[in-house]
């Protein structure tokens, strides 16, 4: 039982003389590597809306209505940098993102 301990964390080392007159070695361990953690993608941050069904929600429900409306119509006239800049005032940068870069087509 010992002497499988002792298998179990032998390691071996080769030396192999090189051309200038130094040694390369390599070590062979039966060991398994230690392994570092997986990098984590940063924590996404909590939204600032109400999830609630009060009259909270409805304003924030009827003002968010009226800004897709306006940007809607924004674009529908032509003014697609007026749009993208008016939702990255609102706070919704995807939309203004996806506007922008849907307008330089």
């Amino acid at each position: 039982m010992v002497f499988l301990f002792f298998a179990l964390q032998m390691a071996t080392t080769n030396c192999i003389p090189d051309a200038v007159g130094g040694v390369n070695c390599t070590t062979m361990s039966t060991q398994p590597p230690k392994l570092e953690p997986l990098p984590q993608p940063p924590p996404i941050p909590e939204t600032t809306r109400s999830s609630g069904g009060g009259l909270i929600g409805l304003i924030e429900r009827l003002n968010d209505r009226s800004l897709r409306k306006k940007i809607g119509k924004m674009i529908a006239s032509g003014d697609c940098e007026g749009a993208a800049n008016l939702a990255y005032e609102k706070g919704w940068l995807e939309t203004g993102a996806q506007i922008a870069q849907t307008c330089r087509r």
